[in-house]
């Protein structure tokens, strides 16, 4: 991966929904879209001593020669990069990831009940 890169999970409609909506609102094009079944990704994933599985669990935002972040910590990073930033993203400044990842890992666990408009 040789640019910032959103790991996702394409099965979900609401992940793919995610996707498209970021996509809308990144007009520099400054993020790759790879789904997490992808031989790319097990292979990233594997060679980095990272269970793939968590790929279908999570966002995982990778930043060449810098790190990945996964989670509420990946949305945070991902939503530097958007135009216009979303109104929302002021929970970042105001909440830890460790609270925020509660409240991802809430709407992951819904997800497949969740449906999605990527106005």
């Amino acid at each position: 991966m040789e640019a910032p890169t959103i790991i996702y999970d394409s099965s979900c409609a609401f992940c793919s929904g995610s996707i498209e909506w970021v996509s809308k609102r990144d007009p520099q094009h400054y993020f790759q879209y790879v789904a997490s079944k992808s031989a790319l990704v097990i292979d990233w994933m594997r060679s980095r001593g990272i269970n793939p599985e968590l790929a279908d669990k999570t966002v995982i935002l990778v930043i060449p020669k810098e790190g990945w972040y996964v989670r509420s910590e990946a949305l945070h990073m991902i939503c530097k990069k958007l135009q216009p930033r979303p109104w929302w993203s002021f929970v970042f400044i105001l909440f830890p990831y460790p609270i925020l990842d509660l409240g991802y890992r809430t709407i992951a666990y819904f997800r497949s009940s969740i449906r999605f408009s990527s106005r």
